[in-house]
This record gives structure tokens, sequence and C-alpha cells, in this order.
């Protein structure tokens, strides 16, 4: 509510030559009374800074600035932010000197190259053995299982670290639509239990394995999840498994039947406990949901996975991150997983599953899991104002209709380099 309320607004006119309207909403003071500053960013880390001079705008009036910044050295795959901030100059009875009253952060649209390319004719080959309904694909980078009766990920290990986990029989990646009810959600809640959205029943419809190409292989699923109306989704998942531990995953899921207005559209996967340090890059650092981030800035943020649970008075739906470009679950010495959304994912990552949450009326009734559930979301329904008011508006719907959406699964270990660059290389299957 500060960040939509702030008397300030800040709006882009010629961001890549630093060019900026500045508009004073207040009716009785000049902004010369405070001080404002501003940030270059690539990725979330801070390039330059530096303070503005008093600014002569009177109440309701407008004026073009422009922020001396200097164009950085343009990194191939990089995003450039240029964030403006205005704060108290002087201690007032309701503030301290330097609390911040207004912001804003601004995409500037540097060309900039495209990132670089690993090619798979240059990676270690991959040796593959099925061994009852089990498919193992191993080298030394990577170890990683199958189960063909259930379509998923089973074990993931990189470099003798457990990856994933189980947690009520969930381990790899499984599609997910559904989420602990919030306040706001109670009237539509009643439509998602009543679709079955949280006991989707599945089979598998194919499971196909080719390692026909050095350096890869590629295991296509196809997976019925059904409910009890008849109603359900196909998800389609295409894992590329790559000899230096890379995991792409390609995921179609296509609703079918009569179904509401959905929670969500993603998957889940457990992940082991010991990966409890979490890093992102994205909207943050509290939590935010597609239309409650405006006061959520794109950004590197580190945290714990338990400091991810808000615990409401109810347990409900909490902890989301929007426009999650890549995140890292690590251990104590640094070495985890890194996930990289081929487009921005909503994300959660928390020591409860979402029945955990929807089965609790209070926090006393919540006990943390030792392993983690993440969840990564195509789209995640807005929260909206329905405990008191209207509800989520149609633009802010997860509909009922075809997804597609990807993410990229490879081992970190801070002897790698830098982890922002390291989400900057992609990897072709050509």
């Amino acid at each position: 509510m500060k960040k939509v309320y702030q008397n300030i607004s800040i709006t882009a006119e010629d961001i890549t030559k630093g060019r900026v309207l500045i508009h004073n909403k207040f009716f009785f003071t000049h902004l010369h009374e405070f001080d404002a500053a501003w940030t270059l960013h690539e990725d979330g880390t801070v390039l330059q800074s530096g303070a503005l001079s008093p600014l002569d705008i009177i109440p309701q009036g407008s004026k073009t600035i422009t922020v001396p910044f200097s164009k950085p050295d343009i990194k191939p795959g990089a995003e450039y932010w240029l964030r403006i901030s205005f704060s108290l100059r002087q201690e007032t009875d309701w503030a301290d000197q330097g609390h911040e009253i207004a912001w804003e952060q601004m995409k500037i649209p540097f060309a900039v190259p495209e990132p670089p390319v690993i090619q798979n004719s240059n990676l270690p080959p991959l040796q593959v053995e099925e061994v009852g309904n089990t498919i193992k694909i191993q080298n030394e980078h990577i170890s990683i299982e199958f189960d063909r009766t259930r379509g998923v990920i089973s074990s993931l290990i990189y470099h003798s670290q457990p990856i994933l986990a189980n947690v009520d029989g969930l381990t790899g990646p499984e599609l997910n639509v559904f989420r602990a009810y919030t306040d706001n959600d109670e009237d539509l809640a009643k439509s998602w239990y009543e679709a079955d959205l949280d006991s989707l029943c599945h089979s598998v419809d194919k499971f196909e394995v080719d390692n026909s190409r050095a350096g890869l292989v590629i295991i296509t699923t196809m997976l019925n999840h059904t409910c009890s109306n008849e109603a359900g989704f196909i998800h389609t998942s295409t894992y590329t498994i790559y000899g230096n531990g890379y995991i792409v995953v390609n995921n179609h899921i296509e609703p079918f039947g009569e179904l509401p207005v959905l929670p969500k559209v993603g998957v889940h996967l457990a992940v082991s406990g010991a990966l409890n340090n979490f890093q992102w890059y994205g909207c943050g650092p509290h939590e935010n949901y597609p239309d409650r981030k405006t006061s959520a800035a794109v950004g590197l943020y580190q945290s714990t996975v338990a400091d991810q649970y808000v615990p409401y008075v109810r347990p409900q739906e909490t902890g989301n991150k929007e426009d999650v470009r890549w995140a890292a679950l690590t251990n104590a010495e640094g070495e985890g997983l890194l996930i990289v959304a081929l487009q921005p994912l909503s994300m959660t990552a928390l020591h409860y599953t979402s029945h955990d949450l929807d089965a609790a009326n209070h926090i006393h009734e919540l006990t943390p899991r030792k392993d983690i559930i993440v969840c990564l979301d195509a789209r995640q329904l807005g929260l909206g104002n329905g405990s008191c008011g209207p509800g989520v508006l149609e633009k802010y719907e997860v509909k009922p209709e075809p997804v597609i959406f990807g993410y990229l699964l490879r081992p970190y270990r801070p002897s790698m380099g830098n982890i922002t660059e390291l989400t900057r290389i992609k990897i072709t299957t050509k």
C-alpha cells in the first residue's frame, strides 16, 4: 500500500539516456525537501550509484531530469535496471532521517547480445541402464533415475549430493494445480475441491527414451491427470539430460472437460532439506503475487527456506515469488541445485506441502517437514479481495487453458564461478 500510495511518480521517457519524468503528487510539499538517489543494476547487482541534486519541483508539478549514469559494458544475456528513490532529509515525528518515501524501478532496454551457448557435441557421454521399471542415466557429473510406472524422476544426484527427496510419494516434478486456499479464495475453493484439484489421479500414457545422440538423453512422458467428473489435464514433459548435468524440462499442459478457475498451473517437486539456503533473482524480498507485486522490485535476494513461510493466523498459501528468472537451493557449503526458468515463473520453496497448509486451521497445528517442497508455476492465481470485497480481476485469473513452459535444472558449486553469470549460459540440442 505504501508503494501504491507514494506521492512521487517516476516514469521513463528516454531511459537509455537516463531521461526520467518526475511528478510531485503532493499538494503542499516541495520535492527539494527530500534526498534523491539512483542505482544502476545488472541482474540485481549494483554497478553504479549516486545522488541527485535537490529537485525544484513544486506541489503538483512535473519535471524531466537526466540521471547521470554511464552506459556499462553490456554482458550477453544480462538485464539492466535503473532505480530512483526519495528519502527524508531530516527526521520527522513519524519517521527517521533517511526513511524512503518513494521509489521506482525501470528496465533499461539496452541492446544485449545473445548469451553464450554450450554445444552438446562437446559434452561427455551418458550411460543408460534399464532395470525393471527404473531408467538410470549417469556419468561423473550426474546420476538420475526415472520411474516408468509413475512417469517422473525418482532420484537425482549431483556430485554425490542427493538433490531430490521423497515427501509423501512426491519426488521429481509433477503436475500441480492446487494451492491451500487463502482467505480471499474461500468462494473459489469449493469449486477446487469439487473438481478434485487437490487429489488428481494420474496414469502414464507414454514413456519414451531416446539416447541416439552423443552427450544427451531425451525422456518424453505423457501423464493423464483426471478428476472424478472426467475432466483433467494431459501433461506432456520432455526431459533433455546432458552430459554436464544440465536437465532441460519442457512442459505442455492441456486441460480438458469442465474445470473452474484454477489456483495455479505448474509443477512441484521435493528437494533435500540439506539445501535450505534459498537465493533467487526475481520479485522480492517479501512474498508477492500477480496482483500484489507493485512493491516487490526485481532483484537478487538471499534467504532460507524456513523464512519463506509467512505465519498467517489461519495457514494458507504463502511465500510466493513472481517473475523468477532463476533460483538456487544450496547447502552450508554453497552446493546444490540451480533452477533457471526458460521464461519468468512463479515460485515457492517451503517446508510444507499445500495439503499441510490446507489441513491446518491454526499455526500450532503445522509441523515443518525436514525436506523442501518447491513449486514452479507458469501461472499463479491473483489474490483479489474476496474476503471483504470483489474477487480476482479477470486479467489475474488462471483459466483452464493450454500452458507451455520450461526450466533448466543444473548442479551448482562455488568453484564453478559466479552464479549469476552461470545462469546466462544456454545449451542447445543441435
